[in-house]
């Protein structure tokens, strides 16, 4: 098994496909268990090994699931800038977490 750090030319080469999906799914993880990932390829590999992605999806599809978390997180913080201070103060969960979301 290389132990070399997985890098952008191999991941693209070998592991991307024209649709943008990726194949040997079981061979990719192995080779990043065994030697790492470059640090620029970082960013890209782990939407893949954390299931944000699909290893399945194609470039379009990906773009539709981007779409969709980037609608769903500004919901989800827009429920939570309509907060008032009177439900704030029942809201104790709420008073502990909103420096995390960049509100207050």
């Amino acid at each position: 098994m290389d132990r070399t750090p997985l890098s952008a030319q191999r991941f693209e080469a070998y592991f991307r496909q024209a649709d943008g999906s990726i194949a040997h799914e079981d061979e990719l993880k192995k080779a990043i268990f065994y030697g790492g990932i470059e640090p620029s390829l970082r960013k890209i590999v782990w939407k893949y090994l954390l299931d944000y992605i699909p290893f399945t999806a194609t470039t379009e599809q990906q773009a539709e699931i981007f779409e969709y978390r980037r609608k769903l997180y500004e919901s989800i913080k827009q429920q939570w800038q309509s907060i008032v201070p009177e439900q704030e103060r029942y809201f104790g969960k709420y008073r502990d977490r909103r420096h995390r979301i960049g509100i207050g």
